[in-house]
Order: structure tokens, then sequence, then C-alpha cells
């Protein structure tokens, strides 16, 4: 994400980056000041550099302006129109960096036009469009990369991690002309391309296409979200939100914010042999299995979970 943010400042000869509430960008001091999912990640480790402005992500959820029978009222694209006026001009913003889908900050996917929101805001104001894909890309969502599911083609998309399956391996993709005012030598970063690495990737990429692990990850996100919803039947006002896309979901508890309610219930599927992660501030468990996922073991997972939602529910 350093090199992303590097780039464009450079390109743009603008400094102010706007991020999102929630977002996960990196453990350094300038993807710290970005970062907003934990605040354990940022405590004591201040100051941060400046020029890092938060906008709101939309969270149609929890949003006291959401209308009446769902849908999206505009008030993020709203927040981030705003703060352009008030806290950075577009003559000196040099990005807007978004996770297509919310990782950390709690496997929200964005409501239809957001995306493309972003990207005409950027278009108008000469704004560098960013897609922070490391934990959305390389097939997760059923696409090889979230922004596809919108039809948005970002100035630069970010990606690591499961580009090599786990080797270390980072890099940003970007249009060709934004690299001419980069001297050679000037971009870089610790996980460059070494032999094993790149063969690592290659072999990924093949594997992925090859096995058609892309149209796995999709039927098994439609397993998994149905499975939660019979859960969600099952156990009435314990779960209040599935969501999610391919093999990156979210299942939200209607549980007081801090209670640990989806740790306990994490707790239980380990002691049955699943692991789950927690997110965001809000009690959110994130199922992201691996693509090569079976259906037989997503069965075992939801069997898992449904158990252990069981076994913890009292505890609301």
């Amino acid at each position: 994400m350093e090199s992303a943010i590097k780039l464009a400042r450079h390109e743009t000869g603008k400094q102010n980056v706007i991020v999102f509430s929630g977002g996960f960008h990196g453990r350094s001091l300038t993807t710290l000041a970005m970062t907003t999912s934990k605040g354990i990640y940022r405590v004591n480790y201040g100051p941060f550099p400046p020029g890092i402005h938060t906008a709101p992500y939309p969270y149609c959820l929890h949003c006291p302006s959401s209308p009446a029978g769902g849908g999206c009222c505009g008030v993020a694209l709203e927040g981030l129109r705003t703060m352009l006026k008030e806290q950075t001009a577009g003559s000196e913003t040099a990005a807007i960096v978004v996770e297509p889908i919310l990782g950390e900050g709690g496997y929200l996917v964005p409501p239809p036009g957001f995306l493309k929101g972003i990207r005409e805001i950027c278009d108008k104001e000469g704004i560098l469009m960013i897609a922070d894909e490391v934990q959305s890309g390389v097939g997760r969502t059923g696409k090889w990369w979230a922004v596809e599911h919108e039809g948005v083609t970002p100035d630069i998309l970010v990606f690591a991690k499961a580009i090599a399956s786990g080797v270390p391996l980072s890099g940003i993709m970007t249009r060709p002309h934004y690299m001419k005012k980069s001297p050679p030598g000037s971009m870089g970063g610790t996980f460059g391309a070494t032999a094993i690495a790149a063969s690592a990737a290659v072999a990924t990429l093949e594997v992925i296409q090859e096995e058609n692990l892309l149209e796995n990850a999709h039927a098994r996100g439609l397993q998994l979200q149905e499975g939660l919803r019979e859960l969600s039947r099952a156990h009435p006002g314990v779960i209040s939100d599935v969501r999610g896309r391919g093999c990156m979901v979210g299942l939200e508890f209607n549980a007081p914010v801090g209670s640990g309610f989806a740790g306990a219930v994490t707790a239980e599927a380990m002691n049955r042999g699943v692991l789950f992660f927690t997110t965001g501030w809000r009690e959110t468990i994130r199922l992201i299995p691996p693509l090569i996922v079976t259906k037989e073991q997503c069965s075992e997972a939801l069997l898992a979970l449904g158990e252990s939602i069981a076994a913890t529910k009292k505890l609301l």
C-alpha cells in the first residue's frame, strides 16, 4: 500500500489521501494512519503522518438514514463529497483508497452504485482511485477482483498474500501512463518478485484457472450464505445480518457491541474442530475458507457453527 500512495502522490503532485472508516491497510506508520478497523493497531504508535482523511463507509444495517424497506440512502457518498468541500479539496487530494468489500471492518459489501460513485468523483476531481484487494482479490469473491462485481476499474489495484498462496509477494497494478514520472528504481518493496515467489504466483493463478476455483468460490459462497440464513431462521433474534460475496462471508450477531458473543461462538466452534475469525468492532464472524473448499466441508462448518450458536445464545 505504501508504494500505491507513493505512486499516487508522485503522479498527481498532490499530497492528501482519503480512506474509509473501518478499513485496514497495513501496519507501517503511513498505513496505520489509514487504518481504523481496530484501535489496538494504533494505540501508542503516533503521531502519524498527516494528510490522511477518513470518510464514512456505507453500513446500511446500522445507518439511521436508511430508507424504509431497505436500500441505500447515499449518505456515504454525500459524506465523501462534503469532505472534498470542507477538509481536503480535489486540488490537494492524490487518491481515494477503498476496500471493495470492507475486510476487518466487518465484511461489508457496499451498496450498488457506491464504487461507481467513487469512480465518478475521482474522474471529476482528478483523483486516483486505489482499490485495496489484499483480502478480497485473487478469486476470493468468485471473480478475480472484487471491483469486477461493480464494473469499476480503479487507477491502482493493490494485491498480496493470496497471489502466491501465502508465499511473500505483493504488488500494485496501474495504468501504464501513471508510471512515466517515476524514475527507474524509485518504486519497490520488501516483498518483491523473487524467483520462488513469482513461481508460486504463476502456479496459484494456473490452479485457480484450471480447477475452476472462481466458480467454486461462487457456488460455495451461495451455499454458506443460504446455510447461515437457515441458522438465522432456526435461532430467531440471534443473527442480524448475513452478507458477502463468494468465499468472503460475514455473519453479524444481534448482540451488544463489545459483549464478546462472536468470540464465544468461535471458541465453541474451535472445540468442534472448526476455526472462524471475528472481525470489526461489532459482533461479527467472517467465513473465509480456501478456494478449494468442498461442498461437504462447508456443510460440516455450518453444522459446527449451528451447534456453537445453540450452545452460546444463552449469553445474549
